[in-house]
């Protein structure tokens, strides 16, 4: 055999276990890429499947479900948060309910949130006997204007570290003492789930206090202890205006505590794809 024909069968043998070399590579990322997409559609499928019926359909499914409204309601509420969702590059969506301190597995509210690319959009936070709506405008005065039972009831607007509450004059009428303190350092992937209260009060009275660190579920197993109640320090005979405030509140803890989960699950992602 030639010297040419040596060197020409050791070239094609070069490239033939290189071919081969890469069809396995391309094999393997196919295999990878096919156990990640029935990963994820089982994981966003649940999600899917939640977010599927239209709000108004949700709401009409959801409602009965609930516990009756009652004057006890707000002293049992829980600080645990059931939210599941969805959020794209271009909007955002999340359901969910509060659940009862006394009852764990029934809830006393339910929401629907939706963003759009910009940030804008809604919270409707519904109990059995009413539904609060937060209209949530980014970069504006306004924060987010407050809606009960599609009835303008006023707007909520971040002020020197606390959030003011403005009737639909704009006029402050109260405010609530949430401010942003430093998390606990903690091992990755445990949250710190310390309740946060702070004070809420219209005009010269202080109504309650409002736990802003809610607990969503897969953080309940961290617990220690009982999981907390979303209020404290409960006033007595409140009107229902003061629970309508204290509802608008809550959802706005709500949309506070999914864009945090949001946010988290973005910046780990940035994270391992800069490893």
């Amino acid at each position: 055999m030639s010297v040419e024909t040596t060197a020409l069968l050791s070239i094609l043998a070069f490239f033939c276990f290189g071919a081969l070399f890469l069809l396995c590579i391309a094999i393997l990322l196919a295999v990878a890429f096919f156990v990640f997409a029935r990963r994820a559609s089982a994981v966003f499928g649940e999600a899917g499947r939640a977010l599927h019926a239209g709000t108004a359909t949700y709401f009409a499914n959801i409602v009965p479900t609930l516990l009756p409204w009652q004057p006890h309601a707000l002293a049992d509420l829980s600080s645990h948060l059931e939210m599941n969702g969805i959020a794209g590059p271009g909007s955002l969506h999340y359901r969910g309910a509060i659940k009862s301190l006394s009852q764990p597995h029934a809830d006393w509210l339910a929401f629907d949130l939706r963003l759009n690319w910009r940030a804008r959009g809604a919270l409707v936070l519904r109990a059995s006997n009413r539904a609060v709506q937060l209209e949530i405008v980014s970069h504006s005065a306004d924060g987010a204007r407050v809606r009960v039972d599609k009835i303008p009831f006023g707007g909520l607007r971040d002020h020197a570290g606390a959030i003011e509450l403005c009737d639909v004059t704009q006029r402050r009428i109260g405010q609530y003492a949430r401010y942003n303190r430093q998390p606990t350092l903690r091992p990755y992937g445990v949250e710190d789930v310390t309740p946060e209260y702070g004070a809420v009060e219209i005009g010269n009275r202080a109504i309650a206090g409002l736990n802003y660190n809610l607990i969503p579920n897969q953080s309940v197993a961290q617990l220690d202890q009982p999981i907390p109640a979303l209020l404290r320090d409960l006033a007595p005979e409140l009107t229902s205006q003061e629970e309508d405030w204290l509802l608008a509140l809550i959802a706005l803890e709500v949309y506070y505590r999914v864009a945090r989960k949001v946010s988290d699950a973005r910046r780990r992602h940035r994270s391992w794809s800069m490893r």
